[in-house]
């Protein structure tokens, strides 16, 4: 999804695709698609529309600071957003203006879209970050388990106490997942430099390290 501000209106881009490519990429689904956006420093009462053929544009009155695509989660879709929908979605969510529901449904797109390798670990990260910065939230459960993940599949063993082992904690708290967050992502850009460091003495290592950028 992506959005675009053209003179006192928001272009909305949106399309449709399978995520399993066990089926074919030319389906289309009629997907009910509820969306809430913020316009004048409002946030504005949801609305839907139907996404019946593979892509369509909406037209919205007035330029929108961001939109959310999945109001209270009710899609049974992910949703892709553009880096600057994305990044504007991430300062909604500092100032807790997207429901709890709402968080761990953008939280659970982006780890879909990194899962396909479509956007960075790091950038997840990001929102991670986002999210235990602007209070306590259940979402902070869902975030520790991720974490777990990248910890044990991406980080070096002897990197792995910064990331805290939050998540494993039955009640992870704010702080320690907040730690952890940020530990997971220093650790990662010291892989990164050293697959780079190994790039430029062995073909083999170049590989390495886009599999860990492509993660």
């Amino acid at each position: 999804m992506k959005t675009e501000c053209l003179g006192d209106k928001t272009q909305v881009s949106l399309a449709q695709t399978p995520l399993s490519k066990a089926v074919p990429a030319a389906t289309t689904w009629q997907a009910p698609i509820c969306y809430k956006r913020s316009r004048n420093g409002r946030v504005e009462p949801a609305a839907c529309e139907v996404l019946s053929e593979s892509s369509r544009t909406l037209t919205l009155d007035g330029c929108s600071s961001w939109l959310f695509a999945n109001v209270d989660s009710r899609g049974y879709y992910r949703t892709a957003y553009s880096p600057k929908d994305l990044d504007a979605l991430e300062a909604a969510v500092r100032r807790k203006e997207l429901t709890d529901v709402e968080e761990t449904s953008l939280l659970e797109d982006e780890w879909t879209v990194v899962g396909l390798q479509q956007d960075s670990i790091a950038r997840f990260l990001s929102l991670a970050e986002a999210i235990t910065d602007s209070g306590a939230s259940p979402v902070i459960d869902t975030i520790a388990g991720h974490l777990n993940d990248i910890s044990d599949h991406l980080i070096d063993a002897e990197q792995r106490p910064a990331t805290g082992g939050a998540g494993r904690e039955a009640e992870p708290r704010r702080a320690d997942v907040a730690a952890a967050a940020s530990g997971s992502e220093a650790a990662l850009a010291g892989v990164s430099k050293r697959e780079g460091d190994r790039a430029a003495e062995a073909p083999d290592a170049a590989g390495r390290r886009a599999d860990v950028q492509r993660d």
